[in-house]
């Protein structure tokens, strides 16, 4: 499909994606990661996803690909950052979240992408506070630490969408322990 100022970023998605199982984790985790992550499209061939400089240094490409192999200024298509996404990453992060935290697959599946959005963005490492308060069932105390930090701060207080992402994961973590 090609990009116009009228298409939106779901049927753009919705154009690339042979969604196999709708119900699936890694499909759905693959919709909210590109709705999430978005896109940036090249000034000078405006068909072709451009790998930017993120300000930690980053370089992404694609659906928030920061493999080392992107170099600034690399073009791609959004089918060929949809492939890697749905192939590459996404078995990769869910190997990672299911180290970090054992009891994954038993987490209700909104709750799994929730909290698997963070675990793509790199929140969750194995020494933090957070992951052991989910791994010994917790979740309000997690939901809680989870939060406490600069970067939701400073996300809430400039408005940003990292924001209210992290807000999402922090009620799906809280929800882990019902309703």
């Amino acid at each position: 499909m090609e990009r116009t100022p009228t298409n939106t970023m779901d049927e753009m998605i919705r154009s690339i994606i042979p969604v196999r199982r709708p119900d699936s984790f890694e499909d759905k985790a693959a919709l909210k990661i590109m709705r999430l992550e978005g896109l940036k499209f090249s000034k000078e061939f405006p068909d072709m996803v451009e790998a930017y400089r993120e300000p930690d240094g980053t370089i992404t490409s694609g659906f928030g690909d920061n493999s080392p192999i992107h170099k600034e200024g690399d073009l791609s298509t959004v089918k060929e950052s949809k492939r890697r996404l749905r192939e590459i990453n996404i078995p990769i992060e869910l190997e990672k979240a299911r180290m970090l935290f054992p009891n994954f697959d038993s987490f209700s599946i909104d709750e799994r992408v929730d909290i698997f959005t963070e675990v793509f963005r790199g929140s969750f490492k194995l020494h933090h506070d957070t992951v052991k308060l989910i791994n010994n069932k917790e979740y309000a105390k997690a939901s809680a630490e989870f939060l406490d930090n600069d970067e939701y701060r400073k996300a809430k207080k400039e408005g940003l969408g990292t924001a209210e992402r992290m807000e999402t994961a922090a009620r799906a973590i809280k929800n882990l322990g019902g309703k």
